[in-house]
């Protein structure tokens, strides 16, 4: 119902400024900005977090692309691998949580730079103009097993850890 709502009023919307002379308006600041908004949203808060999209192993199903302006300009988004994680980290101690547990994330081989120009930069601006990808029908691979050598290092959360440090 609600999804039949919003249509409808998206429709009389546009039906209205046509018939009374302000659709530009609508589409000059309604649907522009909700474009930009949207590219701009799916590009920091989903594709760039997630690519390539290859691993199913928690610790490298994200990255980090660590920059503090980047921080600042969305929200903590760099550093998605660390929510991936610790889902109760709030946003705002992402930046502070990667520092405390750097060590660990380097031990398990978490990807930490945003890799466009090193890894698959065709790849990133197919995924841009296109992005269909195919996966030939292969079943996915199964997730690996924990290693025993691996020791963990804590189980705190991390943003205790960090307030430990500083």
């Amino acid at each position: 119902m609600e999804w039949i709502l919003a249509r409808l009023s998206l429709g009389v919307m546009v039906y209205l400024g046509y018939r009374f002379g302000f659709l530009g308006y609508i589409f000059n600041f309604w649907f522009v900005p909700l474009a930009v908004v949207g590219l701009v949203l799916g590009l920091f808060f989903d594709y760039l977090p997630h690519r390539p999209f290859k691993e199913r192993d928690r610790w490298q199903n994200a990255r980090v692309y660590p920059s503090p302006i980047l921080n600042w300009l969305i929200m903590g988004q760099n550093y998605h691998l660390i929510h991936h994680l610790w889902p109760s980290v709030p946003w705002y101690n992402y930046e502070r949580a990667y520092y405390a547990t750097k060590p660990l994330l380097d031990a398990k081989g978490s990807k930490q730079s945003i890799g466009l120009l090193k890894e698959d930069f065709l790849g990133f601006v197919y995924d841009i103009f296109l992005g269909i990808r195919f996966h030939h029908g292969h079943p996915p691979e199964p997730l690996p097993e924990e290693s025993p050598e691996i020791v963990v290092v804590s189980q705190e959360d991390p943003v205790s850890i960090a307030k430990q440090t500083h």
